[in-house]
């Protein structure tokens, strides 16, 4: 589905994706997931906007119900936090604890040397080795970096 890159660190290593069938699924699931993890990175997360924080919680709880989650809001004066449950236990199933924060320092876009805080950009050194990048949009890479379409390690 992304053709374009290789990003080693969400990307199992060219050993695990040929040991069999659990690493090959692993490095599509991987991949499959790099457009939810860019969609994530879109959202603004600045503390001070109440609006910002309910539009992470609601995405939150959509993603998790997605994955068989209940999901419940806590209010926190206008800025919810969010409660995710997997009920599904299998007999001595251990508890896993996660933790996301999602209430950013407020940023100043215009300090920024691209086109905006809240549109993921994968970067790397060119042979000059200046940084360039790709920015994404719906999670599609909006061009191959150097105009290529091959695949990339960052």
């Amino acid at each position: 589905m992304f053709e374009f890159f290789s990003c080693p660190a969400i990307t199992p290593s060219p050993p695990a994706r040929n040991t069999g069938v659990a690493s090959a699924t692993t490095y599509l699931a991987t991949q499959a997931s790099f457009r939810v993890y860019v969609e994530r990175l879109s959202l603004p997360t600045d503390a001070a906007n109440p609006a910002d924080i309910v539009k992470n919680v609601e995405w939150l709880e959509a993603a998790f119900r997605k994955r068989g989650f209940t999901t419940q809001q806590l209010s926190n004066n206008g800025k919810p936090l969010m409660f995710g449950e997997y009920k599904q236990k299998a007999a001595g199933a251990k508890t896993v604890v996660f933790y996301m924060l999602f209430d950013g320092m407020p940023v100043t876009p215009e300090n920024w040397a691209q086109k905006s805080p809240w549109v993921p950009v994968l970067k790397q050194r060119n042979a000059q080795r200046a940084w360039e990048g790709r920015a994404y949009t719906d999670g599609i890479p909006a061009r191959p970096m150097g105009g290529r379409r091959t695949t990339q390690n960052f």
